[in-house]
């Protein structure tokens, strides 16, 4: 009976473990201006994720975290954390992108917010996050499964 909970207990840890490294890909995807896994942020229709690109620093990463249902400890988020003269750089280049077609951004001169993001975002932001969440969840506990055998 103690190695069936055994069992269980560990299938539970990746279970988790594999949910936290999901949600990291998902925000380093959006602040390195990737289209994300397995079906992607267009296929998903997550639209201005492209303003996100180099803004999500670990307050915001939190925040998109926490939306989506998942609590992502400190020492995760520090490789968010960005000195101010490396977000001077990124949202020049953003204003640049604007410039070059003023039809980039339905906000004009001003960046889009975290809130407006996932507002916008919502059902399709949580679409994309159950996929992938799965399917990485699925694969993680059948290798564990084929590693028992």
């Amino acid at each position: 009976m103690a190695n069936k909970r055994s069992m269980n207990m560990k299938r539970i840890s990746i279970a988790r473990t594999t949910e936290v490294n999901t949600m990291l890909s998902l925000l380093m995807d959006l602040d390195e201006g990737k289209n994300g896994d397995y079906m992607g942020f267009q296929e998903s229709r997550i639209v201005y994720r492209t303003e996100m690109k180099g803004r999500i620093n670990s307050y915001r990463a939190q925040k998109i975290a926490r939306f989506l249902g998942k609590n992502i400890s400190k020492s995760h988020l520090v490789k968010f954390s960005k000195n101010k003269e490396e977000i001077k750089k990124l949202d020049m280049e953003l204003d640049n992108l604007k410039k070059i077609n003023p039809h980039f951004s339905m906000f004009g001169d001003r960046k889009i917010t975290v809130d407006e993001f996932l507002e916008i975002n919502e059902k399709s932001l949580w679409g994309y996050w159950n996929y992938v969440r799965g399917a990485d969840v699925i694969s993680a506990l059948a290798k564990l499964d084929k590693n028992q055998n």
